[in-house]
Parts: C-alpha cells; sequence; structure tokens
C-alpha cells in the first residue's frame, strides 16, 4: 500500500515536474530534495523487503548505491555495505514524524478519489473542468489543513472552486443505517426497535454522530453506545450535483456543464490529440 498507493500513484506522479526541473530553478535545491526523499524511500523498502524478497531487494540496493558510492566515499561518508543483507535497519526518528503534514495528505488523497469517483460514476472524463465541489467543514482545522493543499486538489480533480460550508441542509441529505454485523448481538431483542430509531435520525444527529465518533442509543428502557462502525451513513444526491462520503468526509461535485466549461473541456481535448501524435 505505501509503495502503490502513496509514493508511486501520489508522490512521484504528483512530482514529475519537480523531477523534471532544470538545475538552474531555484538553485536546484527544490528537485534536488524531491530525489533525495524519493532515493530515502527506496533504499527503506528495500530493507523492509529483503526479508522476504531477497534478490530483488538486492537488487534495487545496489542499483540505488552504486552510482553514488565512489562520491560518498570521496566526500568521507562512505556506503558501508555492498549487500542490503549485511546493512543495519533504519531506526525510526519521531522528530522527523509531521501529523499535520500526513493529515493534509489525507485529506488530500481521500477528496481526490471521492470526486473522482464521481466523475467515473457520471462517465465525465478528467479533462473535462467542472465548476466546484462543496466540502462540509468536519472541525475548525478541516479548512486550513485543506487550503494548504487546495491547489494540489483543484489540478488533481481538475475543479475551478472548492467551496465549504457549516450548514449542509438543503445541500446534502444523509441517512442512517444500522449495520445489524455489529449490532444484532449487542442489541438482541431490541434490535428491530433500534434499527426503526436509527433510521429515523436527524440531520443534526447524523452529523453530530460523524462529528463526536458515536453516541448513546436508548432503546427499550436501554442505553447502547454506538460507534462509527456500527451505522451506515449514506448520501443522497440533489439536482445538478453528486454526492459521496467516506466516513465523516463528505464531497459534493457540482456536474452541471456550461458552455464554457464544454468548450474548455473541448480545448484539452484536443491538445491531448495532437500531443498523442507528436
Amino acid at each position: 500500500e505505501f509503495v502503490d498507493e502513496h509514493l508511486s500513484n501520489w508522490y512521484v506522479r504528483l512530482s514529475r515536474r519537480r523531477f523534471w526541473k532544470a538545475a538552474a530553478e531555484d538553485d536546484g535545491r527544490d528537485k534536488l530534495a524531491a530525489y533525495q526523499t524519493l532515493f530515502e524511500c527506496l533504499m527503506v523498502t528495500a530493507q523492509l523487503a529483503s526479508p522476504v524478497a531477497p534478490f530483488f531487494s538486492d537488487w534495487l540496493y545496489r542499483n540505488l548505491s552504486a552510482p553514488i558510492r565512489d562520491k560518498a566515499k570521496a566526500a568521507g561518508t562512505p556506503l558501508r555495505h555492498e549487500s542490503v543483507h549485511l546493512s543495519d535497519l533504519v531506526q525510526p526518528h519521531p522528530h522527523l514524524v509531521d501529523k499535520e503534514l500526513e493529515q493534509r495528505m489525507d485529506y488530500a488523497q481521500r477528496i481526490c478519489s471521492l470526486a473522482l469517483s464521481l466523475r467515473k460514476r457520471e462517465k465525465i472524463r478528467v479533462r473535462q473542468p467542472l465548476r466546484k465541489i462543496l466540502l462540509p467543514i468536519l472541525d475548525p482545522s478541516f479548512q486550513e489543513q485543506v487550503e494548504a493543499v487546495r491547489d494540489l486538489i483543484r489540478a488533481e480533480i481538475n475543479v475551478k472552486e472548492i467551496e465549504y460550508v457549516t450548514d449542509t441542509a438543503g445541500l446534502i441529505t444523509k441517512k442512517a443505517k444500522p449495520n445489524f454485523k455489529t449490532l444484532g448481538k449487542r442489541l438482541g431483542k431490541s434490535m428491530k426497535a433500534g434499527g426503526e430509531a436509527i433510521a429515523a435520525f436527524s440531520q443534526d444527529e447524523i452529523n453530530a454522530f460523524e462529528r463526536d465518533g458515536g453516541m448513546t442509543l436508548h432503546v427499550d428502557g436501554q442505553a447502547f453506545g454506538l460507534e462509527l462502525e456500527d451505522l451506515e451513513i449514506v448520501t443522497e444526491d440533489i439536482p445538478g450535483w453528486m454526492v459521496a462520503s467516506d466516513g465523516a468526509l463528505t464531497v459534493a461535485l457540482d456536474v452541471t456543464l456550461t458552455p464554457e466549461l464544454e468548450a474548455e473541456g473541448i480545448a484539452r481535448d484536443l491538445v491531448n490529440r495532437i500531443q498523442n501524435i507528436r
């Protein structure tokens, strides 16, 4: 998952312009940083994979280290081991962990995944620009975190604007359904009444449940604690919009195509065809 989803499909794909930069741009520091990060990730991946994929891991390690071995030796910091199987596992460095950065990237990945799934459902190609997406604010830091990766999200899903809403009434309608697998054993004979109570949850109750990560359900004179896995929250589409959710995170995509947006989509298709011919 790390190599496929995060490193290859996310970091490398979105860093291609950094890799292709001319060395003279910003003194080459950003380009060097991009390569150094990728190098570090692949070296540690080679170590982690070495017990289960010994030959490939050693091939990867040698290919990464051979071109710099002489330079490292000349610089006084020689690479001590010629094989990944002779090297010591890299130790974790807690001071390098940036939880806020991880949260921003997690939001970006999940928002993009939801928006792209909606495009696929509506059969709207990614080259076709769309007007905007709406994001209900999850907590006080949500908007600030998403704003930090706003341009990345807009470019990835090809929308003009990102808007935030605090009151989703009239925009996003949610319904709660019980998860019988997790609730059946706990509620027992009260399952039918509990299911009816859950189905009758108001929008405010559902929003509070998602925000707090749980709530207490009172049925037949008993109190049952509900967790996120106990309910299935589904969203209903509204005219001109498509809605998708991932846990508490919800994305509403404006799928209305104006003549201007359609013209821009055609222009992008034209550029793509010409580039393919090249």
